[in-house]
């Protein structure tokens, strides 16, 4: 017996720092996947927190003094 399972990635971004839109984005995508045909849609892990794709502006600039900073020695 052949079965198929059609699979799709989800590759986009979620809504900058704002769970709630992500989470209408998620359904959204899903809907979308359903006209398709899609059986089993994944999205990237720490989609919904909605991680930055870019460090924080702090974090960057502690990166930046770390990689600047005189070396000791």
């Amino acid at each position: 017996m052949d079965y198929k399972v059609v699979v799709a990635a989800v590759h986009a971004a979620p809504v900058f720092m704002n769970k709630a839109a992500t989470t209408d984005k998620v359904i959204n995508l899903i809907e979308q996947a359903s006209k398709e045909s899609i059986e089993l849609l994944v999205f990237p892990e720490t989609f919904i927190p909605g991680y930055p794709v870019r460090p924080p502006l702090f974090a960057l600039g502690a990166a930046v003094a770390w990689l600047t900073w005189p070396s000791i020695g």
